[in-house]
C-alpha cells in the first residue's frame, strides 16, 4: 500500500499525528507533505519513504506546483490529517488530475470536530463526555486503522524514536525534570515565578535536578532563568539547543515533563516520559490532553474554563486569567510527586 499524507503543522499536532503511522501495516509506503518550518520533526523517520517539504512563502503557485509532482505516483489513497483551505485546494486539484487520467484515488480525512468543540466550550463541565471532542491522536489513529483493518479498540498511540545523545548536559537518566514554562500562546502560560518556586522545591533536597527547555527568545524562559539565579537554585538550561533529537533525548531520560499544553509535552509522551500538564483557559477534553497512564493534568476549578482553544480573550474583569493564577505551586508539586514516586 502506498499513501500520500498531508499534515503541515504545528509541532504538537505533527507529533500526535504519528499515531497514524503506528496504526498502518509495517510495509506501507508513506509520502508525507509537511511545512518547511516543521520538517525537522519527521526528518529521517523510518516509516516515511519520502518527506515532501513545502515552504509557505511560495504561495498558491508553489503549492500547486508541488502537488503536480505527486500526480505521477499511483497512490492507493491520499490522507488529509490537517483539513485546511490549502488541503481542500489540494483535494480539488488532484481530483481534477485523476479525472484527466480516468482514475480515482480515494481520500481519507480526520474530523476537526468543530461542533463538539463548540458545544464543550459553551457547556463546559456540564457537557456530557460523549459530546466532548475525541483526543486528536485517537482521531488520527482511527484513519490509519481504517486503512489497515485494525481493530478500533487496539489503537496505538504516537511514538517518536529519532533521538540524539544529550550527554553534553551531564544529566543522569531519570534524575531530573524537564521544565517548559513558555507557550506559543502567552495566555496559556503559568507564571514563571511559580515555575521557579516549583523548581526550588524539587531540587532543595538534592534528590533531583531540573533543566529548562524552550527557546532563548522566550520571555517566560528568560524570566525563569533570572528568578532561579536570584533564588540561588541550581539548574540546567537547553535554551540554545538546535538539535531536536537532543531535546527528544533529554525528555526521554527525564523523570517527567512539567509545563503547559505544548509540542514538548506531546514529544515527551511520544518518547515514553510522563507529563504534568498545566491547563488554564483550555482543558484536556479539547483533544490535546495527556494520554499516558502516569501522566496528569492540573487545572483550577473556575467556572469559565475552558473559554477557547488559546485563551486570547479573557472576559473576567476583576480577576483576569484566574484559571492560571489560582493554580498553586503546592497543587502542582503534589501531582509531580505522584508521578515521581509512581
Amino acid at each position: 500500500m502506498k499513501l500520500l499524507v498531508i499534515r503541515m503543522s504545528s509541532l504538537g499536532d505533527v507529533l500526535l499525528s504519528l499515531a497514524f503511522l503506528e496504526n498502518l501495516p509495517a510495509d506501507t509506503k508513506v509520502d508525507w507533505i509537511i511545512s518547511s518550518s516543521f520538517a525537522f520533526v519527521l526528518k529521517g523517520h523510518p516509516r516515511i519513504r519520502n518527506l515532501i517539504i513545502f515552504d509557505k512563502k511560495e504561495g498558491i503557485q508553489g503549492w500547486l506546483k508541488l502537488l503536480k509532482l505527486t500526480t505521477n505516483e499511483n497512490y492507493d489513497a491520499r490522507v488529509d490529517l490537517h483539513v485546511t483551505l490549502r488541503t481542500k485546494i489540494a483535494r480539488a486539484y488532484l481530483l481534477f488530475h485523476d479525472l484527466l487520467k480516468f482514475q480515482f484515488t480515494p481520500w481519507r480525512s480526520i474530523s476537526k470536530e468543530r461542533t463538539k468543540t463548540l458545544v464543550y466550550l459553551m457547556l463546559k463541565r456540564l457537557c456530557p463526555k460523549a459530546w466532548r471532542p475525541v483526543p486528536l491522536w485517537r482521531r488520527v489513529a482511527r484513519v490509519g486503522a481504517t486503512l489497515s483493518a485494525n481493530k478500533m479498540s487496539m489503537l496505538k498511540p504516537p511514538v517518536y524514536t529519532q533521538t540524539a545523545s544529550s550527554e553534553k548536559y551531564g544529566l543522569k537518566p531519570k534524575q531530573y525534570f524537564c521544565i517548559a514554562p513558555a507557550s506559543r500562546w502567552k495566555t496559556k502560560e503559568w507564571d514563571a515565578r511559580h515555575y521557579a518556586l516549583l523548581c526550588h522545591h524539587l531540587v532543595k533536597n538534592k534528590e533531583a535536578s531540573v533543566i529548562i527547555l524552550g527557546r532563548i527568545t522566550d520571555a517566560a524562559c528568560i524570566k525563569m532563568v533570572e528568578l532561579l539565579t536570584i533564588y540561588k537554585t541550581p539548574f540546567f538550561q537547553a535554551l540554545e539547543e538546535t538539535d531536536f533529537g537532543v531535546t527528544a533525548d533529554l525528555l526521554k531520560n527525564a523523570i517527567a515533563y512539567i509545563g503547559g499544553d505544548t509540542g514538548l509535552a506531546h514529544l515527551s509522551e511520544a518518547v515514553g516520559t510522563p507529563v504534568v500538564m498545566i491547563f488554564g483557559p483550555t482543558r484536556p477534553e479539547l483533544g490535546f490532553g495527556p494520554w499516558r497512564e502516569k501522566s496528569v493534568a492540573v487545572n483550577s476549578d473556575v467556572f469559565c474554563s475552558p473559554c477557547s482553544k488559546d485563551g486570547r480573550i479573557c472576559f473576567r474583569i476583576t480577576d483576569p486569567y484566574a484559571c492560571l493564577s489560582r493554580i498553586s505551586v503546592d497543587s502542582v508539586l503534589v501531582q509531580v510527586k505522584k508521578v515521581w514516586l509512581s
